[in-house]
């Protein structure tokens, strides 16, 4: 196998107001794992706990400091709330576990950027290759100079959103539209987060090789790295594990639980590049240690570890922060201070930060869009949250 299965490692959960438990072997180090454990603790609490109304329902939280893996900190609901005003009475709530699975929502941007990473090479294609090569709908100029160095870094003028989903059209055919988007910027020359980038990365990795971007993602990734909790379109039987996200009455969906949040993605069938895959903190904390360091698996070859951790843009691109090949690279959003550290958010309130070549990981998943996306803010949780594994990291 391709790396150790977390939840065989660690049988220890630490629920805030709860005590520990720990796999025979494992133990706390000079007081810095219980140190880093208690601040997590402490920081979800308050964000449950804060007025007028909490930052998110539930969190659950996992690190590992140089290699050292800690027990997941979980607290509150993963279901909570009946609508957008109605709490559910105590009984009827869900309460968060440790294999809660939660909507990533655009953490997904990181798997489809390692299934590129993985699949390009094999076909003769680089970074600097055109998409045109694979997308007809980007043969004419200036469409055709867009790279797949710039869907993946955000450099390719693509806009930011298409609302598709708006459009009483055919998932195929609001696909062609996302396709049919315009340039906002000649490719290359400026940084801009773009959702329409990256599901045109994964619908041209989809037209090179053939498969959909659901096999490739289980091909690439989760099956090599045994992610078994790690998938688009979560199946029924998972439906007690998940957090809901949104009531989303905008759209007539209720409260969403199973289904992904992002409105596009569901518009074109729950697959696609930039939202819809689903996971769990432990998945996700594998996935983070992976992309912390070369660890002999095999999995990432030096040269696409380079690639996945370090600044990607092309020469002269205008931006605010480095962008890797998935993750962004020292946006102080995210990593305060903390230059050559990577990671990404996801909308619904998730994020996974990575110290590159240390084995410090870390990933923080809440539900702060339960019941209404305008619920909370999350920065000043998430910089937090990397501030305290980040101090952990350097005295360790």
């Amino acid at each position: 196998m391709a790396r150790e299965r977390l939840s065989g490692v660690l049988t220890g959960v630490l629920r805030c107001g709860g005590t520990f438990g720990w796999h025979r072997g494992l133990g706390l180090n000079d007081g810095v794992d219980a140190s880093v454990l208690s601040e997590v603790e402490v920081l979800l609490r308050n964000g449950v706990a804060a007025r007028p109304r909490a930052l998110f329902a539930g969190a659950v939280a996992q690190v590992a400091i140089r290699g050292r893996v800690m027990p997941p900190v979980v607290i509150g609901d993963a279901v909570r709330w009946a609508d957008s005003e109605h709490e559910l009475a105590p009984g009827r709530r869900v309460p968060m576990s440790a294999d809660t699975v939660f909507d990533i929502a655009s953490l997904t941007k990181v798997f489809t950027a390692l299934v590129a990473l993985r699949v390009l090479p094999r076909h003769g294609i680089r970074l600097d290759d055109s998409i045109a090569d694979v997308l007809a709908e980007y043969a004419v100029a200036p469409r055709r100079a867009v790279t797949w160095r710039h869907l993946l870094t955000h450099t390719s003028g693509l806009p930011p959103t298409d609302e598709v989903w708006r459009l009483d059209l055919s998932a195929p055919a609001r696909r062609a539209r996302v396709l049919a988007a315009e340039l906002q910027d000649a490719p290359g020359a400026r940084q801009a987060y773009s959702c329409v980038g990256y599901i045109t990365a994964g619908i041209a990795l989809e037209a090179l090789t053939g498969l959909s971007l659901g096999t490739l993602v289980a091909q690439e990734v989760t099956t090599p790295l045994a992610l078994h909790s790690t998938r688009y379109r979560p199946p029924a039987e998972w439906a007690s594990r998940i957090a809901a996200t949104e009531f989303a009455d905008h759209a007539g969906r209720g409260m969403i639980r199973g289904e992904v949040h992002d409105e596009t993605a569901r518009s074109i069938g729950g697959v696609s590049g930039n939202a819809g895959i689903f996971s769990t903190v432990g998945d996700l904390l594998t996935l983070g240690l992976e992309l912390s360091g070369p660890r002999g698996t095999g999995w990432l070859d030096p040269k696409q570890w380079q690639l996945a951790t370090t600044d990607q843009r092309p020469a002269g691109a205008r931006g605010d922060y480095g962008q890797a090949i998935g993750m962004r690279v020292g946006d102080p959003g995210l990593l305060p201070g903390l230059d050559r550290w990577c990671g990404h958010t996801g909308f619904t309130g998730t994020s996974l930060v990575v110290e590159p070549g240390t084995g410090t990981a870390a990933v923080l998943l809440t539900n702060r869009v339960h019941p209404r996306r305008d619920w909370s803010d999350l920065g000043e949780t998430r910089r937090a949250f990397t501030t305290i594994v980040a101090r952990a990291s350097a005295s360790a």
